[in-house]
């Protein structure tokens, strides 16, 4: 996220969800609370990164409405995906 300021975008980090909690939609629920905060200040993007090869994961993001905006890849074969939720006013 080299090109960011300051107050462009929050960024998610370690988004668990309990396994008894899973397949309830919890994971929209608490990025719809993210959005709404982010409406209320303003704020453009929500963005998170996860290994590339993170399939269930990618899947849950991508269903929440994220986009994977760039990948970038490591010299020890591995890939990092950025993922990006533009905020809509």
């Amino acid at each position: 996220w080299k090109d960011d300021s300051d107050t462009e975008a929050v960024y998610l980090h370690k988004l668990c969800v309990r396994r008894e909690y899973a397949h309830r939609n919890v994971t929209q629920l608490v990025v719809d609370a993210i959005k709404e905060e982010c409406r209320k200040n303003g704020v453009k993007y929500i963005r998170l990164d996860t290994g590339l090869d993170e399939k269930v994961v990618r899947k849950i993001y991508l269903k929440a409405g994220f986009k994977i905006v760039d990948i970038i890849d490591y010299d020890n074969g591995r890939s990092l995906a950025l993922y990006e939720l533009k905020i809509s006013f």
